[in-house]
């Protein structure tokens, strides 16, 4: 027979061991709980990305369907619907909505310098494996003065970019976007 203190040693032994394995498991299930708020809230941002580049790019699009219908509508042709009317003022095509042609212009270029920066951060924090992906064919990997239409430079006067595209023509924003 054992004596008691043996026993009682064992016991406690035993139950720091029990102790110290049960610390371990709550600190992984807090870790693995942490984790997954953190995977949620970033799918919920991923998310919100996609839904808010989706409604830019159908913004856009909006606004160049309506600078083309404008000119249309100058150049003598009607339109089936008559959801907005417009008066032949005698303006040159590429003068009509020169405030939307230049928003549009401008918020294009800093949609595409943020998506590029975002874009090079990930690739920088996050690198791909190079056996499945080519980070050449990234816009982001492209260097500056590659780029048309004004892309290549940081700040650009309204001249250059008056320039650049043409006098904001509908080609050139097309082509822009």
């Amino acid at each position: 027979m054992l004596p008691t203190w043996w026993i009682v040693s064992s016991w406690l032994l035993w139950g720091v061991i029990l102790f110290v394995y049960l610390i371990i498991k709550v600190l992984r299930l807090w870790r693995t709980a942490k984790l997954q708020v953190t995977l949620k809230k970033y799918n919920v941002l991923l998310e919100d990305t996609a839904t808010n580049s989706r409604a830019f790019t159908n913004l856009v699009r909006k606004a160049l369907r309506l600078i083309q219908e404008t000119e249309v509508i100058s150049r003598g042709f009607t339109l089936v619907s008559a959801a907005c009317p417009f008066n032949k003022a005698g303006q040159h095509p590429s003068q009509h909505l020169i405030g939307l042609r230049k928003a549009v212009y401008r918020t294009v270029r800093a949609n595409f310098q943020a998506a590029r920066l975002a874009t090079l951060y990930m690739l920088k924090n996050y690198p791909l494996n190079s056996e499945s992906d080519n980070v050449t064919n990234y816009i982001c990997v492209v260097p500056f003065k590659e780029l048309g239409l004004g892309l290549s430079e940081e700040q650009i006067s309204e001249e250059e970019a008056h320039n650049l595209t043409d006098g904001f023509s509908l080609p050139a924003l097309k082509d822009y976007v």
